[in-house]
């Protein structure tokens, strides 16, 4: 007993001095880690009521939708929007959800996943203070500022009138001045007259006196500095009208045939309202006005055409996917000219377009070939007088400057004699450009008697040419006479002087000449003279060329956007020319930097003119449309991407001889790096890159809407990007200009991340540097108590050591 007792005691007292041992400077570190964690806990707690208690500011569009963002939600949390401290929906699981009784409500729906808040038909009385609740503690609270823009007339006008534009805002908190700059559908800024400017809520502005060319989606750029607001808004202004001129001049000779044609843009810029309009005629001379027909025009674009009597004969032809209006005047006669005037009618205003038509006769006194030592008078006239501009005059095929006579009067006369016989043209000239000829041959009597002349001419390839192709004419002559030589003058389609190459000259019999490479604007009929002086002939012979091509150039290139919608097309002339030859053709597209092409349709005309296209199985979607009464082949490319770019060649193929025509497509895209709000401190890169690289007249630009000169950035010559640094919010405008032209433009708004998130950065930040800091403090701890406890580990041995050394020696004593 003795010894269990002083063991116990021993050990007791060794335990009390293990205590006794234990450094102070351990207790006071655990101290300062608790009121460090203290500390984190209590910045932790307060940091949320202040980012929860900054509103962020989100702009939004009458009559448009807006979506109100809860971030830092997780899915199933519970979730109140509130407007105004008024209820607009609640979550409180996917069985329990409802509506409070906010003036927005039944426009509203919320996001089950991420609790966003969007509102529909957005109205200037939505503005105000948007809160998202999350058991009754605010997450996010919002300021809605809510601006709304009015048209007057309901943006649509005839032309001459000025747009009356209404730019009303609201919000909860106090409203600013506001910067408005407006674009038209050009991106062309527009300078507007400020009616009345009720600061800070309402601005009124006045636009210019609109034309049918000013049709499009205009854009009202609005900017506040404080707050900081850049707001776009869309809309679109449409200018029911002509693309002909107010007053357009036509010329004609007797007994052709003449087309008035008047092109009504209402399906260019999809005119949904309906209108009526009629088209009346005014004789030269006279007071009284004939109506030829009335049409009317329904909101859906169908148009019906009701014919009047009138005093002459005419065909009327109205083309509905087109809106061309067209009369035909077939063998115009001299009573047939004056003023052709069509009137649209909408909404009890209207818009007037006139042709003037002028018909030239040409009248010969006394008819018949010249005797010996007679005269005769050529009378060259037009309906009605001339413009300052334009003048008549007379001159004598291969005559001197004595045979030649000119007039600025509407008529012109000349005296012809024996000596003066042959081919006169009376040629009617406005702006030193030849608007239209009549021709006279004034024949010798004496020459009736000198014989039978017959003259052939043939064309080579049966007068049908691709372009570039150059046309033989073999000329041939026969008589019961001597064959004289011949003097060949060549007049083309537009009746000038062609001067073709002779090929072969077996004078006097035939003549073998070359002519010009041909294009598809030489189709038409020419002119063959002859002409001999002893005996005399003057003979004229017609034949016709028609060269198959496009109306479109060899080469063309075509731009746009990313995800816009481009039309590739190309006009074949065919109809025009009266080609009746049968003929194929097929379109190829040729990706850029890719040496595959891809066959997307080909198709054959019959020689009816007759179309019928095959769609081959292609990389992407496309809409083909044929229109076999104009020619024109379409395909149309929605949503465009930069892979689509490249080059869209279409060929024909008629007797094995082909012409082809190319359509380069040049995409552009614009990208940031990185994506999202730009904090405050940071900097953002945008670049503008198109799908291949520009030609030496070209360049991209990146400039900012309201910005300095700083504020520009110009790509380098041939290069296809160009990349800007960002450290400001803004709107910022990609440009592609060629030859000083803006072709297309893409726009890019770098917004600036909200206060609050700063705020929840810095609180992040400094959270996470008081949590590294209370981990290091832990680990030493850790490590210190580890330590500690070796030690009294290595002194309790050392205890019992001793302790065993002392007992052994007290059994030996």
């Amino acid at each position: 007993m003795k010894r269990a007792s002083l063991r116990t005691d021993n050990i007791s007292a060794l335990q009390c001095t293990a205590r006794k041992n234990i450094p102070m400077k351990m207790e006071s570190c655990s101290m300062m880690v608790n009121r460090i964690l203290a500390v984190f806990l209590v910045m932790q707690l307060g940091l949320i009521p202040i980012m929860a208690q900054k509103e962020e500011l989100q702009t939004g569009i009458a009559g448009q939708k807006v979506i109100l963002n809860c971030k830092g939600i997780t899915h199933e949390a519970p979730v109140t929007w509130k407007y105004n401290a008024i209820v607009v929906r609640w979550f409180r699981s996917s069985h329990m959800k409802g509506k409070g009784k906010a003036p927005m409500t039944d426009r509203s729906e919320m996001d089950q996943n991420n609790k966003s808040l969007m509102v529909s038909d957005l109205r200037l009385s939505d503005a105000g203070s948007y809160s998202c609740e999350c058991e009754s503690r605010p997450v996010v609270t919002i300021s809605l500022h809510v601006f709304e823009l009015t048209i007057s007339l309901n943006g649509h006008f005839l032309p001459n009138e000025a747009p009356e534009l209404s730019i009303t805002q609201n919000s909860s908190d106090s409203q600013p001045d506001l910067s408005i700059r407006l674009f038209n559908n050009h991106n062309n800024t527009e300078t507007p007259e400020i009616l009345r400017k009720e600061a800070p809520r309402k601005y009124i502005l006045k636009l210019k006196k609109l034309q049918p060319k000013d049709s499009g989606t205009w854009r009202c750029h609005i900017h506040s500095d404080s707050p900081l607001i850049n707001q776009n808004i869309v809309f679109d202004l449409k200018v029911l009208g002509f693309q002909n001129p107010a007053l357009e001049r036509k010329y004609s000779t007797v007994d052709s045939t003449v087309n008035l044609s008047w092109h009504l843009n209402f399906q260019e810029i999809k005119w949904k309202e309906g209108f009526t309009g009629q088209l009346n005629w005014k004789p030269q001379g006279n007071t009284t006005s004939y109506m030829l027909f009335d049409f009317n025009v329904t909101a859906w674009g169908k148009q019906h055409v009701t014919k009047k009597s009138s005093p002459f004969l005419f065909e009327e032809n109205t083309t509905g996917s087109s809106g061309v209006l067209e009369v035909k005047l077939k063998k115009v006669q001299f009573k047939h000219s004056g003023q052709y005037q069509i009137q649209l009618v909408y909404n009890r205003r209207y818009v007037q377009s006139k042709i003037e038509l002028l018909v030239m006769k040409v009248l010969a006194n006394p008819v018949g070939p010249l005797a010996r030592g007679a005269e005769m008078t050529l009378l060259c006239q037009v309906s009605s007088p001339l413009p300052p501009n334009a003048h008549l005059c007379w001159e004598r095929v291969n005559g001197t400057q004595m045979d030649f006579k000119k007039s600025k009067q509407n008529e012109a006369k000349v005296e012809v004699t024996v000596s003066t016989a042959g081919l006169w043209n009376c040629h009617l000239i406005e702006d030193n450009n030849r608007k239209i000829s009549l021709n006279y041959t004034v024949g010798r009597g004496v020459d009736l008697l000198a014989g039978l002349f017959l003259f052939t001419v043939t064309i080579s390839l049966n007068g049908h040419f691709l372009p570039n192709e150059a046309p033989e004419l073999s000329i041939t002559q026969n008589s019961s006479d001597s064959q004289p030589d011949l003097s060949i003058r060549l007049f083309n389609n537009h009746n000038n002087t062609e001067t073709p190459e002779i090929l072969r000259k077996e004078a006097p019999r035939k003549y073998i000449l070359k002519l010009k490479k041909l294009q598809p604007k030489d189709s038409g009929t020419w002119r063959c003279h002859i002409h001999s002086d002893s005996p005399l002939i003057n003979q004229n012979i017609v034949f016709d060329l028609k060269v198959l091509g496009f109306q479109n150039p060899a080469l063309e290139r075509k731009y746009s956007t990313v995800d816009s919608t481009v039309n590739l097309s190309w006009h074949l002339n065919f109809q025009e020319i009266k080609w009746k030859e049968g003929f194929t053709g097929q379109l190829n597209w040729k990706p850029q930097g890719n040496t595959t092409s891809y066959m997307l349709f080909d198709f054959n005309v019959t020689a009816w003119g007759k179309q019928h296209v095959t769609k081959k199985s292609s990389p992407f979607l496309f809409e083909e449309n044929t229109t076999g009464s104009s020619g024109v082949l379409e395909v149309k490319l929605k949503k465009v991407q930069f892979k689509h770019s490249g080059q869209y060649q279409i060929q024909l193929v008629y007797n094995r001889r082909y012409v082809q025509s190319k359509i380069e497509l040049l995409v552009m895209k614009v990208l940031a790096n990185p994506v999202g709000p730009l904090a405050r401190g940071a900097e953002m890169t945008l670049l503008c890159q198109v799908s291949s690289p520009l030609p030496p007249n070209a360049h991209l630009c990146w400039e900012r809407v309201n910005g300095t000169q700083m504020d520009f950035k110009k790509s380098k010559q041939n290069e296809a990007k160009v990349e800007v640094t960002v450290s400001t919010a803004g709107l910022w405008n990609c440009h592609l200009i060629e030859d000083n032209n803006r072709k297309i433009s893409l726009n890019y708004t770098v917004e600036e991340a909200p206060v609050w998130i700063s705020y929840v950065v810095i609180g992040a930040s400094t959270g996470a540097s008081v949590l590294v800091f209370g981990i290091a403090c832990l680990c030493i701890i850790a490590g210190m108590s580890w330590q500690r406890r070796r030690q009294r580990a290595k002194r309790m041995a050392l205890a019992r050591q001793h302790w065993l050394e002392n007992r052994t020696c007290q059994c030996q004593q």
